[in-house]
């Protein structure tokens, strides 16, 4: 039911009927142009998951390129769709946009409206180009007085109370936990080598020693002691 009334919309307004078809043939363009990209990168050396580093970037940006073209198309679609909504909801929609676009002009932009252009109109033109004398965004200051709060505690941090670490004393901390993690580093690969090392080279004394003992050394005579009856 939606789509037949989309259509009848779309025959009515034919701005809106050639962008979506715009829209259409550049998706079925690039979804061929991709799949050519495809065939072509199977027989490519392998770099970024079989592609090479050209064929990777390009069918990214492709990808991309679909992307954007699917959201322009899902974006009229959109607007066509809320033509076609009730008066309430689009009131409701209207109320929002309205919203939206105070909240802009306050904190984002700050733009003057079109038909107020000509009270911020300089006077200067040059080669024909008329400029306004528009507001910097509210969001752009309020980051350059960020950025300058950020300035002075970095100052006071680093250079007034030396609370912090410069670069150089930073490396040299570094150097120093290097080197004390490499004598650990040494003293247990030492450790790990001199046990079996040891064992080994202990494994043949052990033998002759045992060898020798067996042929030199002659079992003690163990003789049974006297049972002495008692007396008593």
């Amino acid at each position: 039911m939606l789509s037949r009334q989309v259509l009848n919309k779309t025959k009515q307004q034919g701005k809106s009927s050639s962008a979506i078809l715009t829209a259409v043939f550049l998706i079925i363009t690039f979804s061929a142009t991709a799949q050519d990209v495809a065939v072509n990168a199977a027989a490519a050396p392998a770099n970024y998951g079989g592609l090479s580093a050209n064929m990777f970037y390009f069918f990214a940006a492709v990808l991309g390129t679909e992307i954007a073209a699917i959201l322009f198309l899902a974006l009229t679609i959109r607007s066509m769709y809320n033509e076609l909504l009730p008066a309430k909801t689009v009131a409701k929609s209207n109320a929002f946009k309205a919203w939206w676009n105070n909240l802009d002009k306050k904190l984002f932009t700050k733009a003057v409206p079109v038909e107020k252009e000509a009270d911020v109109l300089l006077d200067h033109d040059y080669d024909g180009i008329q400029e306004l004398d528009n507001a910097l965004p509210p969001w752009w200051k309020y980051g350059f007085y960020i950025t300058i709060v950020v300035a002075f505690v970095y100052i006071a941090h680093f250079h007034v109370f030396a609370s912090g670490k410069n670069p150089l004393q930073e490396y040299n901390a570094e150097m120093d936990k290097a080197k004390i993690e490499k004598k650990r580093t040494k003293h247990k690969i030492k450790t790990r080598l001199m046990k079996p090392m040891c064992q080994w080279l202990m494994l043949p004394v052990l033998v002759l020693l045992k060898y020798f003992l067996m042929k030199n050394v002659k079992p003690a005579m163990v003789v049974p002691a006297k049972v002495v009856p008692d007396q008593t």
